[in-house]
């Protein structure tokens, strides 16, 4: 009986010790929102405004394309009836090529945009990959979501640790002036 009662409390001793260890052996998952990420990310805003003034800039060289080509039509219709077909055809030609020219310079406009975006967001979003990285590390996550994303329907606010994230980047990721500071187009 003795031996029956020790080799129960060494049991029940070895399974408390267990407990612990298969309860930490399942994953660890978080998830964040992205998109408040981003958001509230320091130099998010400054980049953002950036940007914003690049593209005005951008609008700039279009707005004059985009009046002559206005101009050229409203003059075509106009006197539409009174030209010539050669003079018609020679107009609608003048009307194409003006267009064609408006499309080519905001393509490259767009693109130039595009890239200058990703210059501005790069080291944004690569301070917010490490801090997520290191927070997933220090917490020992096997998984962290991203809550943004289509996936996840519902989720324990506990696991939220969008706030850490926060936290740590405002505190660890200082952003230089030369990250956000517009470039000449």
């Amino acid at each position: 009986m003795r031996l029956f009662v020790s080799s129960l409390i060494a049991a029940a001793g070895l399974a408390g010790l267990a407990a612990p260890a298969l309860a930490q052996a399942g994953p660890k998952i978080a998830f964040i929102d992205s998109r408040k990420v981003i958001a509230e990310a320091p130099g998010a805003k400054e980049a953002q405004a950036a940007f914003e003034k690049e593209m005005g800039s951008y609008e700039a060289q279009l707005k004059p394309l985009a009046d002559s080509i206005q101009s050229l039509m409203s003059e075509y219709d106009q006197k539409a009836i009174m030209l010539s077909p050669d003079a018609k055809k020679q107009k609608e030609e003048q009307i194409r090529q003006k267009q064609a020219a408006f499309q080519q310079k905001r393509a490259q406009l767009e693109q130039q945009a595009e890239k200058r975006q990703a210059e501005l967001v790069q080291p944004i979003m690569a301070k917010i990959q490490q801090v997520i990285s290191d927070l997933r590390k220090e917490g020992g996550y096997t998984v962290i979501f991203d809550a943004a994303a289509a996936g996840i329907v519902a989720a324990d606010p506990a696991l939220d640790i969008t706030e850490q994230v926060l936290t740590r980047l405002k505190a660890t990721a200082a952003v230089t002036p030369a990250e956000t500071a517009p470039k000449k187009p």
